[in-house]
C-alpha cells in the first residue's frame, strides 16, 4: 500500500525547487565554477553546458552609495573539500 506525501513536505520541496541559485564564476587562469546549492548543477541544462560544483557560499550585506552603486559585498567560499586551497596550490 503507497503512502501519500503529507501537503506540507510537498509545499515544502515546491519553494525549494523555485528558490534561485547564485551561479559563480571566477575568471582566473582557467575558469572554475561554484553554484550555492546541495548538488553540482549543469547549466545550462543538456550535453554543452558548465558544470558549477555545489558549494556553501555566504554572502554579507551589500553596501551601496547614494548612487545606487555597490560598495562592498563579502563573499566567502567554503573550503572543506580543500577544492580550493588545491587550485591554489597547482595555480
Amino acid at each position: 500500500m503507497p503512502r501519500a506525501i503529507p501537503a506540507s513536505v510537498i509545499t515544502q520541496m515546491v519553494a525549494q525547487q523555485k528558490r534561485p541559485v547564485l551561479l559563480f564564476e571566477l575568471g582566473l587562469s582557467s575558469t572554475i565554477r561554484f553554484a550555492t546549492y546541495k548538488t553540482n548543477i549543469t547549466f545550462p541544462t543538456g550535453p554543452n553546458g558548465n558544470v558549477y560544483t555545489a558549494k556553501a557560499i555566504q554572502i554579507s550585506n551589500v553596501s551601496q552609495t547614494l548612487e545606487g552603486q555597490i560598495g562592498r559585498v563579502t563573499v566567502k567560499f567554503d573550503n572543506v573539500m580543500r577544492d580550493m586551497a588545491a587550485y591554489a596550490h597547482n595555480e
